[in-house]
This record gives structure tokens, C-alpha cells and sequence, in this order.
């Protein structure tokens, strides 16, 4: 995966935050830019793996670095289409419980 690969991945994560939700908000930037730099932190060590470098290390932090790639895209949306369901199922019950669903620190 190359920089131009990374970056069309970005542009269509940023694509499909503008379509669901008009906008990005600020509090999601950080979490955008851990998964630019997760990205390129994969395509590095993939491209070191495939020169030879077959370590325990290396193996164990490309197994690291996809859980934590994998669990970003399920963040943003751009995961599977079943990550993509459980964030429509979410939104939905959110927008259908609307005021009248209690507050957490109320039940206490």
C-alpha cells in the first residue's frame, strides 16, 4: 500500500463522514490522523516483511497494528458492513428513545 493508496483511503473516509453527518467535527480529527498514521505504519512494516525481515517483533507488531487499524475503521464507519449495520442500528435506537430515555447518572 503506497502513499496514494493511503491517501485515496483518507479521502474516502473523509467522503463518507461529510455524506452521513454534513460535517466532520474537531473530536473526530485525532482519531482520523491514528488511522492515516496506522495505516503508513502498516505499509512500512508490510514492506519489510515482504524484503525478509520475518522476526517474531515485526510479526507481532503488524498483528497489533491491524487490531488497531480494524478497530478504527469500525470508529469512523469504514469498517465492515456489519460494523456499518451496528452504527445504523445505534443511531436509530438513539433518534427513536429521543429525550425521555434516562440520563446513566440518573439511575444511580
Amino acid at each position: 500500500m503506497d502513499i496514494t493508496v493511503i491517501d485515496k483511503c483518507m479521502d474516502d473516509v473523509r467522503k463518507s463522514l461529510m455524506e452521513r453527518y454534513g460535517e466532520i467535527r474537531p473530536a473526530l480529527e485525532p482519531t482520523i490522523e491514528l488511522y492515516r498514521d496506522s495505516l503508513e505504519r502498516y505499509s512500512d512494516m508490510m514492506q519489510a516483511y515482504r524484503e525478509g525481515n520475518h522476526t517474531g517483533l515485526l510479526l507481532k507488531t503488524i498483528k497489533e497494528t491491524v487490531a488497531v487499524i480494524t478497530s478504527l475503521s469500525s470508529t469512523l464507519g469504514c469498517g465492515s458492513p456489519l460494523a456499518l449495520a451496528r452504527i445504523k442500528k445505534l443511531e436509530a435506537s438513539k433518534s427513536d428513545s429521543g429525550d425521555d430515555a434516562p440520563d446513566y447518572l440518573d439511575t444511580l
